[in-house]
C-alpha cells in the first residue's frame, strides 16, 4: 500500500516561492509513529532531529515509492496513491501552488483535531480509495 502524507493550510495552500507553508513538529512525530519509515526529499528531511532521522529514506522523488509512507512538501498527490494522511493547518498562509487533488473516489476512514506545538490545533483527515 501507498501512503502520502501531505500538509495544507486552509485554503489548499501547498508552498510559497519552493518553500513549506508552515511546519509543525507534532505532524513530525505522528508520522514517524505510523510509518516504519518515511519516504522524503532532502528539503524535507531538513526539517527532522538527527533521532528522527534514523526512520528516513531520502530520495530525489518520494512520490514515486511503490509501497510505504511518503511525506511530500512541495507537490500534489500523486495518482497511484492508495491512502493519505492530510494535515491541515487552522489559518491561511501565503501560497503560490496549491493542492489540486480531487477527492472523488476516495472515503473519509478518519478525522482528528490534535495540538501542535506551533499551531493551536492541526485537522488529520485520512482517506483510502473506495473499492
Amino acid at each position: 500500500m501507498k501512503t502520502v502524507a501531505i500538509c495544507i493550510d486552509k485554503e489548499n495552500g501547498l508552498s510559497f516561492y519552493g518553500k513549506r507553508t508552515s511546519k509543525d513538529r507534532e505532524i513530525r512525530k505522528r508520522l514517524l509513529e505510523m510509518a516504519d519509515t518515511l519516504a522524503v526529499d532532502s528539503y524535507t528531511a531538513g526539517q527532522f532531529e538527527h533521532e528522527e532521522a534514523k526512520k528516513l529514506d531520502i530520495m530525489d522523488d518520494p512520490a514515486g515509492i511503490k509501497e510505504g509512507t511518503a511525506f511530500l512538501e512541495l507537490q500534489d498527490i500523486p495518482d497511484d496513491a492508495d491512502r493519505i494522511i492530510l494535515f491541515r493547518w487552522p489559518k491561511k498562509y501565503p501560497s503560490d501552488r496549491f493542492l489540486t487533488f480531487r477527492f472523488s473516489g476516495w472515503r473519509k476512514i478518519s478525522k482528528e483535531e490534535f495540538p501542535g506545538f506551533s499551531h493551536e490545533k492541526i485537522l488529520m483527515e485520512i482517506y483510502e480509495r473506495k473499492n
